[in-house]
């Protein structure tokens, strides 16, 4: 009778090791992502396959082949990784084409050769002339915020992006590039030397609260110049600060 009841405890025991490994198991699975709640899951993979891209690569051949004006394949692809990357609604997330890239690069850089001015787009949609930069090309050849871009060295700008512009506009040290401007209705000609700018990406100022001096430093933009010219210009402000107390 011993016998048996020994063997029945060893029994009960070993099924409970056996009931935990399975639940073990299960919930292992489950954190793996192996389990899955319903049965469109266990379709999905998680690489796209040739069929999956049946019908973009269908709408891609149309707009080449029916489109009544000559498409740029890669503006094409371009558009495509972009709106991938937009439907995922995140800020932080997004795509650059190559021109896009390189003006990045450039801002990281701190420096490039240009006009030395920002552009952007208005509310009309057209690429102005938003910021010239102080003793830059754009300021000695007369151009001034709010400028309208119609045309660079003889190419029209429009249906660009800003980035896009600003790519002609480039070029290298000692070059000239000419700009066709829209100012009030007027048609205005540029031919503008470039020569190498350096962003400034660091600003300061002093402001007076409560008969008290308060120094402020604003950083604009992280570029490989951004360290030596935060502590330049730190330098700049204590020593401004200290003249200012005395």
């Amino acid at each position: 009778m011993k016998e048996k009841q020994i063997n029945l405890k060893i029994y009960q025991i070993f099924l409970s090791i056996l009931g935990i490994l399975i639940i073990g198991i299960w919930m292992g699975l489950v954190a793996g992502g192996f389990v899955y709640k319903d049965k469109n899951h266990l379709k999905q993979t998680p690489y796209v396959t040739e069929n999956d891209l049946k019908e973009f690569i269908s709408v891609f051949n149309t707009i080449l082949n029916d489109y009544y004006e000559d498409i740029d394949k890669s503006k094409l692809i371009d558009g495509a990784i972009s709106g991938m990357l937009n439907a995922l609604k995140d800020p932080y997330s997004f795509y650059f084409s190559k021109d896009e890239t390189n003006s990045f690069n450039d801002q990281m850089k701190g420096n490039y050769a240009g006009i030395g001015s920002e552009i952007s787009i208005n509310q009309d949609g057209k690429i102005i002339i938003s910021k010239p930069f102080t003793n830059s090309p754009a300021i000695k050849a007369g151009l001034k915020p709010g400028d309208i871009i119609l045309e660079v060295d003889g190419k029209s700008m429009e249906g660009l992006d800003a980035t896009g512009v600003a790519s002609n506009i480039k070029g290298e040290i000692g070059t000239t590039v000419n700009l066709k401007i829209e100012r009030k209705e007027e048609i205005l000609n540029f031919t503008i030397t470039r020569e190498e700018i350096i962003i400034d990406t660091v600003s300061t100022a002093i402001y007076n609260e409560n008969n008290k001096k308060i120094g402020y430093i604003k950083i604009d933009l992280f570029a490989e110049n951004t360290y030596i010219e935060f502590n330049k210009k730190l330098k700049e402000l204590e020593k401004n600060m200290t003249n200012t107390c005395r």
